[in-house]
């Protein structure tokens, strides 16, 4: 009698299904959210491509104005945000850090190719107004796929030469020296003697 009593304390064994149902809801939650993950992350890349396409209607509103200034676009944040906004589309939706596979050789290059060519129409084409408008935004959409191609294929020989220790160094201070570069160019000109040379120029703006 002791023994059947003791027996029927013990706790009666989980049914086999238990573990198979709690994997089911694990593995639902984990779908769902990636599928939460990449819905967010879409919804923002076309909120910003929105975004795109209002910075260029509000440049080429800026150049009808009879007293426009080139100046105005060229330096202000309003009318080149969408320089910044190109690369976070790229970063939410293909960004090529993140890519399972490498990306081919030949698909890269002509991905590459596509971008550069892009990039030269824009620099070739001389019309004022598209020159302040129309090519900003044509330059972003090339530099993604010039990004794109040259980020996610490691093995061609683009991605090696810029991955050399001098070029990864000067890309570490390639921002520092855009922000600065244009005052260290006047305060040249402005307290030496005598005109500097471009490599002098360089070296100023590397050291600063």
């Amino acid at each position: 009698g002791v023994e059947i009593a003791f027996v029927d304390l013990l706790p009666e064994p989980e049914p086999e299904g238990v573990d198979a149902r709690f994997l089911q809801r694990q593995t639902s939650r984990l779908v769902w959210a990636a599928l939460g993950t990449i819905f967010a992350a879409v919804l923002a890349a076309w909120w910003m491509a929105g975004a795109c396409v209002l910075v260029l209607a509000w440049r080429w509103h800026l150049t009808s104005d009879p007293a426009f200034n080139p100046s105005r676009i060229y330096y202000a944040t309003d009318t080149r945000v969408d320089s910044i906004l190109f690369g976070c589309i790229l970063a939410c939706t293909f960004n090529p850090a993140s890519v399972s596979r490498p990306l081919n050789g030949k698909l890269a290059g002509l991905l590459l190719t596509a971008g550069l060519l892009l990039l030269a129409g824009t620099l070739m084409h001389r019309d004022p107004r598209f020159r302040e408008t129309l090519r900003y935004s044509l330059q972003g959409a090339a530099l993604m796929a010039v990004f794109y191609a040259l980020i996610a294929a490691p093995s061609t020989w683009a991605h090696k030469l810029l991955n050399l220790p001098l070029l990864v160094k000067l890309g570490t201070y390639s921002y520092v020296i855009y922000l600065t570069h244009h005052i260290i160019v006047h305060l040249c000109i402005e307290h030496l003697a005598a005109p500097p040379s471009p490599p002098t120029l360089f070296v100023a703006a590397m050291s600063a």
